[in-house]
């Protein structure tokens, strides 16, 4: 089957459940609230990856210290060492990461 043999249908529907059958809106008031909820989610998802790219707080070396060797010509990449693994640190991402995975499956 070619690309020009498919139909291209968009569906709506007001009775369409979203997660579960008990998630399903009876009106336009409860799907306009259910988009309204998705949008939230999109803008939480984002705002996780946002807090993922920053610094964790608990970095030894503060953001000053790290753009003062980014500008810093004789600072060079194989002059950097490597942190040492840390527990606390390895758990927070990881549960970011989790938090991540799930809204995004949500989404």
């Amino acid at each position: 089957m070619g690309m020009s043999d498919m139909m291209m249908v968009f569906f709506t529907s007001t009775k369409t459940p979203l997660y579960s059958e008990d998630w399903t809106p009876n009106g336009a008031g409860q799907y306009a609230g259910t988009c309204i909820f998705l949008i939230a989610l999109a803008f939480i998802f984002r705002g996780l990856l946002a807090l993922r790219s920053f610094p964790a707080p608990w970095d030894r070396r503060s953001s000053v210290e790290s753009a003062k060797d980014m500008k810093d010509p004789e600072w060079s990449a194989a002059d950097r060492v490597r942190e040492p693994w840390r527990v606390n640190k390895a758990l927070a991402r990881a549960i970011l990461d989790t938090i991540l995975a799930g809204v995004s499956y949500l989404l």
